[in-house]
């Protein structure tokens, strides 16, 4: 909320040093608007991980301590242990679809984030041998409005969901280009890193030089994959 705290601090000084006529008053409505909008435009974090090993939950305190250096601070972290909102089971996955396709607007901005384990069935492993798998997770993902949504997929056959969600100002990562088995331990964790130092120093690191800085070391064998939007340069901090 510091932005938003900091936007109507700037508003109440501007308003105070400005005269009262009409012209200055239309210029003050105009910058409050602007403000308003800017302040307004939230950042929501999903984080699903359906495993309690010791890298699977490291990587869901990464992912949320990266994400809120970079501004997102409204979460809904499912995971066996650790930090989150509830346990990752199909019920709650989808109350959360539901309560962000009725928040989210095209101001806001969403970050997906699936660690843990995948199957050859293009499924997303939860505990007690559920799962939640592709068709269900798209058409569910497809109804949240948001102006900006950024999947990250590090499980195994993660590639089946990245190249399924190719919408309109959608990008979908993967850890390899087809849907195979994948190790999320050679990227996610300097990924992880990366977006953190970036939220919090500021630098004007984009998304994708962050993603080319962390790809496997074998990248003939195992490609990774970044689906962009075409001349779309996210910042994640902006």
């Amino acid at each position: 909320y510091t932005e938003t705290i900091g936007s109507c601090l700037l508003v109440y000084s501007m308003i105070q040093k400005v005269g009262l006529n009409r012209k200055d008053l239309m210029f003050k409505l105009f910058l409050f608007l602007i403000l308003f909008n800017i302040a307004y435009a939230d950042k929501y974090g999903l984080i699903i991980n359906g495993d309690d090993s010791k890298q699977h939950i490291a990587n869901v305190f990464a992912a949320r301590a990266a994400l809120e250096a970079n501004g997102y601070f409204k979460f809904y972290v499912f995971s066996p242990k650790g930090i989150r909102v509830g346990a990752p089971t199909v019920e709650n996955i989808d109350i959360a679809f539901g309560a962000l396709a009725s928040k989210l607007t095209l101001e806001d901005k969403l970050f997906v984030y699936v660690t843990g384990h995948g199957n050859n069935r293009a499924c997303i492993v939860l505990p007690k041998d559920r799962e939640a798998c592709l068709e269900g997770f798209v058409a569910r993902c497809n109804l949240i409005k948001a102006g900006q949504k950024i999947f990250l997929f590090d499980q195994c056959f993660g590639a089946a969901f990245a190249h399924k969600l190719e919408a309109e100002n959608t990008v979908s990562i993967s850890l390899s280009a087809t849907p195979q088995e994948v190790q999320c331990w050679t990227f996610s964790p300097e990924f992880w890193l990366e977006v953190l130092n970036t939220g919090r120093a500021k630098f004007r690191l984009s998304l994708y030089e962050m993603f080319r800085r962390h790809k496997f070391a074998d990248e003939d064998n195992m490609p990774t994959m970044f689906n962009e939007v075409l001349g779309m340069k996210i910042i994640l901090w902006e």
